[in-house]
């Protein structure tokens, strides 16, 4: 059961939000201040898989926790949703470059809630399986000059972006990004959904099913994704490459504020942010190049 912690002075809304997600089997903590929220998290029995903080508390508000917890290996790769009555776009942007994941605007919407939990959680726990230890593979992966590989599922995504991650000194760090950047290629690229598609798929609960039809049907299922690393001087040179049309790339390279709001779209900036240390597309937008320097000295 996806274990959630809820930071929300508000008795009311922390109620809501509460009934809302043990109605759909979370299990929910509550903490009224960043104080006890923080003390919450270091908890010996305790290990969430969301954190929902809401922006303006007393004492230790949410900006401050939200740094706090990026800054902490142990809980940096915990999803954070960040409730807000602000609206400004510099304090939407103050939290999107501090960490936050999700953006909820007060009132909150139960529909909008549910999908942006769903969606966060699922992300978390993906990346928990990529990050699985595969020591006993290390030695081999580290003499590896090159290799190509093909997918076609989420499924073998999430298996290649795990084995390939342990090609990389930093195998934690550029999991996420891996497992992001071939999931595009899947659905936006190979099986042709759209960013407006797949939120209205995701706020109808749907992606799931429109996916397996896709991957199904005569016009989508039989195309392919290629991925290869290549083991340069002082890099490993990652392309990940789709048989879709391409799409306009460069709104997606930074989390926007406009966005903001959104259960989806921020794949690609978090990889280029954390993951790599050079990511570009190339022509029509099916075909993306993610570095990692492997001597930064």
């Amino acid at each position: 059961m996806p274990r959630i912690l809820l930071i929300e002075d508000d008795t009311f809304i922390a109620k809501m939000i509460s009934h809302v997600l043990t109605e759909e089997g979370y299990e929910v903590d509550h903490s009224v201040d960043g104080e006890s929220g923080w003390k919450a998290l270091h908890q010996v029995d305790c290990s969430y898989d969301l954190v929902v903080l809401d922006r303006q508390l007393p004492g230790m508000d949410g900006m401050m926790i939200l740094r706090m917890l990026k800054a902490e290996p142990e809980f940096s790769a915990i999803p954070v949703i960040m409730e807000t009555g602000l609206t400004d776009r510099s304090d939407i942007k103050e939290g999107l470059s501090a960490g936050a994941h999700y953006y909820l605007t007060k009132p909150l919407d139960k529909t909008l809630l549910l999908t942006v939990v769903e969606a966060a959680i699922q992300q978390y726990q993906q990346l928990n399986t990529v990050k699985e230890d595969a020591s006993d593979l290390a030695l081999i992966c580290s003499s590896v000059e090159q290799l190509s590989m093909r997918f076609q599922t989420h499924e073998q995504a999430i298996r290649l972006a795990k084995a390939l991650s342990r090609l990389y000194p930093d195998p934690n760090r550029v999991a996420l990004g891996l497992h992001e950047l071939m999931i595009n290629a899947i659905e936006h690229g190979n099986l042709g959904i759209s960013y407006d598609e797949k939120k209205a798929l995701l706020l109808a609960g749907t992606l799931s099913e429109e996916l397996e039809k896709r991957q199904a049907s005569v016009q989508w299922g039989q195309r392919e994704a290629r991925v290869s690393v290549s083991r340069e001087k002082e890099r490993l040179v990652l392309m990940i490459e789709d048989e879709g049309d391409g799409f306009d790339w460069e709104p997606y390279m930074e989390l926007q504020a406009e966005r903001a709001f959104d259960p989806n779209g921020r794949g690609i900036a978090m990889a280029r942010m954390s993951s790599f240390d050079q990511l570009a597309y190339q022509g029509r937008g099916n075909v993306v190049e993610a570095v990692v320097l492997t001597n930064k000295g």
